[in-house]
This record gives structure tokens, sequence and C-alpha cells, in this order.
């Protein structure tokens, strides 16, 4: 009984539990090919789930072991930048409560978030093999490749290139965000023309519909205030982070992203591909400060702003409709 979407998951066939529920694993498989939906690996772990158990619960325990497995890794891998617990704590309140649709692309987005860490270190090759597994979960995970661009731009890794032709560090950050603007107008005309020569299945027509926009005015306000304090303690931070710069990067193409939500219906699923790495920019904040009781006390503000848009969001508006806070507080 947890998220929006759970009725139509679990019982109508056209979806993709109803479908599995009703087939063999070998017929399952070939229909999620023939509808050309592009992930066949989520197709996959889901066939077997269903083959073997045929219990929907034990799927959405696989699904979220492997969200959870994802993140658990990366915020290992990262703890050098920030208190792991914190930045667990982060990812809790504000991203673990999504709704079942969107179930795929976090499972796509964890398994990449598990090596965020071989960006830093330059290591592509790697990030990108797993960016090409987790495309066979969600399409969207391809967005991943953006951070590689970025990385590469902006400490020129393996390559001169740029670094020779833009000296400056502050102008290639200033163009890595032109860049992105540009992008964030264009994007929506390049997927309907992907859509209309069939390079992109056709379900991301619907994804586009200008007249189903969710403008998500709180996280674009939240992400705005943490640009703010990115900017007024920048000194501070890069002596905590050698890859302030990333972050800083990553978290102004989510809130670039986020724009999105304004113009196409899925506009804040598109953004959502950039939020995981939001948990470290902001858990790195805390770590900046250098006396104990101003860290503890900028951690606890922190916490607070988290707690309160976990609280307004899951439980005040009854965001996703989550279970158990459906029951507990009776929204």
């Amino acid at each position: 009984s947890i998220g929006i979407d759970t009725s139509n998951y679990m019982d109508l066939e056209q979806f993709w539990y109803g479908a599995a529920k009703r087939s063999t694993l070998e017929a399952y498989m070939k229909y999620y090919d023939s509808k050309n939906l592009g992930e066949p690996l989520f197709a996959l772990i889901l066939g077997l789930v269903e083959h073997y158990t045929g219990n929907f619960t034990v799927f959405l325990l696989v699904a979220h072991g492997i969200i959870i497995t994802g993140i658990y890794i990366g915020v290992f891998r990262l703890r050098h930048h920030a208190n792991p617990a914190l930045m667990l704590l982060l990812f809790y309140l504000l991203y673990f409560n999504y709704s079942l649709n969107a179930l795929r692309q976090y499972m796509a987005m964890a398994i990449i978030f598990a090596v965020f860490a071989d960006i830093e270190q330059g290591k592509y090759l790697r990030f990108a093999v797993v960016v090409i597994i987790a495309r066979f979960i969600h399409l969207s995970a391809l967005l991943a490749f953006g951070a590689i661009l970025i990385h590469w731009v902006l400490y020129g890794r393996f390559s001169r290139v740029i670094p020779s032709l833009i000296p400056s560090l502050r102008i290639r950050r200033l163009f890595v965000v032109f860049v992105l603007l540009f992008l964030v107008f264009v994007f929506p005309g390049l997927c309907k023309l992907l859509v209309d020569k069939g390079i992109l299945p056709s379900k991301y027509g619907f994804y586009l519909d200008p007249d189903k926009t969710q403008y998500n005015a709180l996280s674009v306000l939240l992400l705005l205030v943490e640009m703010l304090v990115l900017f007024v303690f920048r000194k501070q931070i890069k002596n905590t982070s050698e890859c302030y710069n990333l972050y800083l990067i990553t978290s102004i193409s989510y809130l670039l992203l986020m724009q999105l939500s304004g113009s196409v219906a899925f506009g804040k699923r598109i953004a959502a591909s950039y939020s995981l790495a939001n948990v470290v920019t902001i858990a790195i904040i805390p770590k900046s400060f250098k006396i104990r009781t101003n860290r503890i006390v900028v951690t606890i503000l922190v916490v607070a702003v988290a707690f309160c848009y976990w609280w307004y969001t899951y439980i005040l508006r009854n965001g996703s409709q989550t279970y158990p806070y459906i029951s507990v507080f009776g929204s």
C-alpha cells in the first residue's frame, strides 16, 4: 500500500506487475520487450521475483533493497566529505518517500550513486559502465553522463584541452551553467523530436505533456537557499572538499532542471536524476565549520529544515500517499 499508483501497477495488465503476474517468465520478458519500454533489467528482476515468489511485497523488498544498498555504498565511499549518518538522514527525509511510479528511476539513480565517487577520482570508464547498466532499469540513467562532462570541463582529467582553451576555473563554471541553461530550453523539443523519430519510446511523449505540469516551488526555494549558503561559505567549503565545484555545478544542474517542472509533465522526474548528489552537497556544509559548536548548530539547522520539508510534503500534503504515514497520521 505504498505510492499513488499501487492499484495500477499491481492490478492492471498494461502495467508491469499485473503483466508479470499473469505470465510465465519467458512470456513476460517477450511482452515487456514488445512494449519497447527499454528497461529489460528491471523487467528481469520483477519477472524473477514474481515467478519464484508470486508476492508483490517481496518485490518491494528487493527493489528497495537495491536502492538502499546503492545509497549505503555511495555514502560510505563519500564519507570523507561529510558525516555518513547525516547523508543517510538527508536521503530518508528528502528522497526516500517517492511514489511507486518512480521506483524504477530511483533504483537506477541509487546504483549510479554507489559509484559517484568514481567521478571525483576521474574513473570515467567504470562510472560509464554502471550508468549503462542502470539505463536498462530506467532510461533516465543516461542523464548521469552529464556528470562526466561536468567534471571533465571543470578539472580537465585525461585532457588539458578545455583548461588550455579556458584557463579560468570561474569562466569554466559559467560556461557549464550557460550550457545547462541552454539544454533546459531545448530539452523538451529535442525529446519530442526523438519520440517522433522512434528513437525514444512513445511513452515519453506523455511525459512531455505541457498541460500536466506541477511546478515545485518549495524545492526550488530550498535549492536557492542552498546556492546562497554555498556562495557565502565557498572559501571554507572549498577547503573541506577539493571537488567543491563538482557538487556546486551538480546542484545548479538540479536547480536548472527543476525549471522543467513548469513546462513539461514529468519535469520534476527529469530533475531528480541529479538530486541524490545533492545529499552530499548539503552534508558538506556543516562539516566545513571547523569550530565544533558551530558545526553542531549548522547540522541541527540542516536536519530541522529537512525534517520540516518531510513533514510538509508527506504528512500535511500527503505526498505519494506513503505508508505508514497514512495509517499513523490519518492523512
